[in-house]
């Protein structure tokens, strides 16, 4: 895929950004299985879709966001992959949306992960938090595919990432 792509970013809307990107990058790469019950896209609940519901239990919910929105991140010259959560809300206005979504489908639906992706970044946090706010955790980031490339050992592990866990 990141031969595919490299490193440019497409501007294509949600629905190709899933189908090019998202969808290969759960299936192929993570190997989460095509199973309806356990890849759930597009899933009704209370008037809003929630893009992609993982796992049976669900695992994680996934929003997909076009790839042409872009996500700012804090200044970070050692390349961290995780971030404080109210700092990659000072800088980016856009991420800070989108996870705000994907974490009121989280808190609907009982769900303790969240993922927010626009194909080229992801970023995953603990959406659901006991005794304190989601809002005063940490979300591990990718900045681009070629930063998933490379932090992909680490992405394996991740509870959010492999539907086996």
């Amino acid at each position: 895929m990141l031969k595919e792509l490299g490193s440019k970013v497409v501007d294509w809307n949600e629905a190709n950004t899933r189908f090019h990107i998202i969808d290969r990058l759960l299936i192929e790469c993570l190997g989460w299985p095509k199973e309806p019950e356990k890849f759930r896209v597009e899933v009704r609940t209370d008037g809003d879709y929630q893009d992609y519901v993982l796992g049976s239990p669900p695992l994680v919910i996934w929003e997909a966001k076009r790839s042409g929105i872009y996500f700012d991140f804090p200044a970070d010259a050692a390349r961290k992959s995780l971030q404080p959560i109210d700092e990659i809300f000072a800088v980016s206005k856009t991420a800070a949306a989108a996870m705000r979504q994907a974490q009121g489908y989280c808190n609907d639906s009982g769900v303790e992960f969240a993922v927010v992706c626009n194909g080229h970044q992801l970023i995953a946090f603990a959406a659901i938090r006991i005794g304190q706010s989601w809002l005063k955790g940490q979300a591990f980031v990718i900045k681009s595919l070629q930063h998933l490339n490379e932090e992909f050992p680490i992405v394996w592990q991740m509870p959010f990432a492999r539907w086996n866990v």
